[in-house]
């Protein structure tokens, strides 16, 4: 009796471990299993693509920037863009095409020139060429047609007079017409008694040279 119950507990023992031995089997098979479909689907799968890369550049091919060297041979500072100061000397040239003379006047600039560049100074004041442009210094040049220069002027005025119609009456005039004519004076004499070709020449101006020749000509405009 006791020797058949030993006999049945080797029997249960034999088939637990023959049932212990095939689950392992079939866990090693599914494990296996996973594993080689976990390959294939991850080898079929692309992996991330980097983007192209340019390739570099030889450093012959870019071109250096420029530096500014110092005195002492290091690398200085950016120079920064000179601007118009309060105490910029400001010169104005002048120059008049009927002459060709050129006028040069020194001063200061005005408030609304302080703080510009060079190219603003040019965009706000077109009718000037720029000939000269620093933080201590800038030369300005403006062209001046139809125009005498001041000293020609002034010289024109003195010498030349002109006798010209103004409102009815002779009025003279220093300096000629088209230079910027002056008046001195209106006479009481009426263009209206004149003959027609005296009354054309004094619609256009009729010049002149000094004042004793215009009493002339104004003692026979009233006879």
């Amino acid at each position: 009796m006791y020797q058949s119950r030993q006999l049945t507990q080797v029997a249960r023992r034999r088939r637990n471990g023959w049932l212990v031995g095939l689950s392992l089997t079939l866990i090693a098979l599914v494990l296996v299993t996973l594993g080689y479909a976990g390959y294939l689907f991850f080898r079929e799968v692309p992996g991330p693509v980097s983007p192209p890369v340019s390739p570099a550049k030889s450093p012959a091919d870019v071109p250096p920037e420029p530096v500014k060297v110092s005195k002492e041979g290091l690398p200085g500072p950016h120079p920064k863009a000179s601007i118009v100061k309060p105490d910029t000397e400001m010169i104005y040239e002048y120059h008049y095409h009927l002459t060709g003379k050129t006028r040069r006047e020194t001063g200061r600039p005005t408030p609304e020139m302080v703080g510009l560049t060079e190219d603003g100074l040019r965009r706000v004041y077109p009718q000037y060429e720029i000939r000269e442009f620093s933080g201590t210094r800038v030369v300005l040049r403006e062209e001046i047609a139809g125009m005498l220069d001041p000293g020609t002027l002034e010289e024109e005025r003195r010498i030349y007079r002109t006798l010209k119609e103004k409102e009815g009456l002779i009025a003279v005039y220093a300096g000629r017409p088209g230079a910027g004519l002056n008046l001195l004076r209106s006479t009481s004499i009426k263009t209206s008694d004149l003959p027609r070709e005296t009354r054309e020449q004094l619609a256009k101006g009729l010049t002149v040279k000094g004042d004793e020749e215009v009493a002339r000509y104004l003692e026979g405009f009233e006879e």
